[in-house]
């Protein structure tokens, strides 16, 4: 028909956020962070080795460079003999000088204003009051989802307003897996899985070891280091029995209570090796180019 127009129609997908601000990270996988922290320095003080791979790794995948120092005492020599970083991720409790005192010496002494991010295995009631308190600008529990964090960096190196997060992505449900890879997998990178685990059949026997030891003369202090290291090591494969056990162990630890610790120290140690053979079954089959279902 002559003068007549004709009609399209079409539709436009879309949906409401309830964040107060654009998310950068929403709807990307693992193989999109190529470029995300590219030219930012970090410096992570944490003693646990497995922890301290995960967390190198994590940061270098998104194009970030990484210096690690073994405690806190280490964190403030490097930083007096350099202080160009863009941010720290510093654990709570480490040897010679922990979390709290680096950090109350890096704002109080030095005068240093570089957003430092707390992590931490034990989640204490108060802890995160206290970190923000002493002059830390963002508080993590390990385990850690890795687009969590890429979204926390972003938002401090960039002052961008806080996400309102009504759940933290390390607060699942235990079910009924004895461990779960998928922060691990998460990262599209089976040498990197394999690094881990094999760190892991490394620190983890040695560490149960030394904690059995400790149970066994009662020295709580250092049980409760030990403990701490273990969770850290456990929470990154998400073994949640073998956690349970050592937050039961370090919770006595704290009141000194010597009753069953031995017994809770073996527990742990049979915690472990029903989840041995499967993860080292899985590394087998990942070294070969194969990925099983676990």
């Amino acid at each position: 028909k002559i003068d007549s127009g004709t009609t399209f129609s079409f539709t436009i997908p879309y949906g409401y956020s309830l964040t107060e601000s654009q998310s950068y990270f929403a709807g990307k996988d693992s193989k999109d962070y190529g470029a995300m922290l590219l030219g930012k320095k970090f410096l992570v003080a944490e003693d646990n080795e497995v922890n301290q791979k995960v967390i190198r790794h994590v940061l270098k995948k998104a194009g970030g460079t990484v210096e690690i120092a073994n405690n806190g005492a280490e964190a403030v020599a490097i930083l007096q003999q350099n202080a160009n970083y863009d941010l720290i991720i510093m654990d709570l409790q480490m040897p010679e000088m922990d979390g709290y005192a680096a950090t109350q010496f890096i704002r109080q002494e030095m005068q240093l204003s570089i957003p430092i991010i707390a992590m931490t295995a034990s989640a204490l009631k108060g802890e995160r009051a206290k970190c923000l308190e002493i002059g830390m600008n963002d508080y993590l529990s390990k385990p850690f989802d890795f687009n969590y964090l890429y979204q926390r960096i972003h938002q401090l190196l960039s002052n961008a307003k806080p996400i309102k997060i009504t759940h933290m992505p390390n607060e699942k449900d235990s079910g009924e897996k004895p461990f779960d890879l998928s922060q691990l997998e998460a990262m599209d990178d089976n040498d990197y899985v394999a690094e881990i685990l094999t760190a892991i059949f490394s620190n983890i026997p040695r560490d149960l070891a030394m904690l059995k030891k400790a149970c066994v003369s009662q020295d709580f202090a250092v049980i409760g280091k030990i403990a701490h290291k273990l969770k850290g090591s456990a929470g990154i494969i998400q073994a949640n029995g073998l956690i349970k056990i050592l937050l039961k162990i370090d919770e006595f630890s704290r009141a000194e209570n010597n009753e069953g610790l031995a017994i809770l120290a073996d527990q742990a140690g049979e915690a472990y090796k029903k989840i041995e053979s499967p993860l080292k079954e899985y590394l087998k089959n990942i070294s070969s180019g194969n990925k099983i279902s676990i």
